[in-house]
């Protein structure tokens, strides 16, 4: 039952899609912008800065 509900769902979202697109249209607006990922799931692949060692400013210690 869920399986056909979610199903149900993911068509009436592309209905409205295409819908809002048809108002668009017909208003002589232009199109919708298609949405690139926003590059947030490359940042937390990447190693931390704590894993590649302390950084400091200013002069070195000896």
């Amino acid at each position: 039952m869920i399986l056909q509900l979610r199903a149900e769902v993911a068509g009436l979202r592309a209905e409205n899609a295409a819908l809002k697109d048809e108002i668009r249209r017909l208003k002589g607006l232009p199109p919708r912008p298609t949405l690139k990922p926003s590059g947030m799931e490359q940042s937390s692949k990447r190693s931390s800065p704590a894993a590649t060692g302390p950084k400091r400013r200013g002069s070195s210690r000896a």
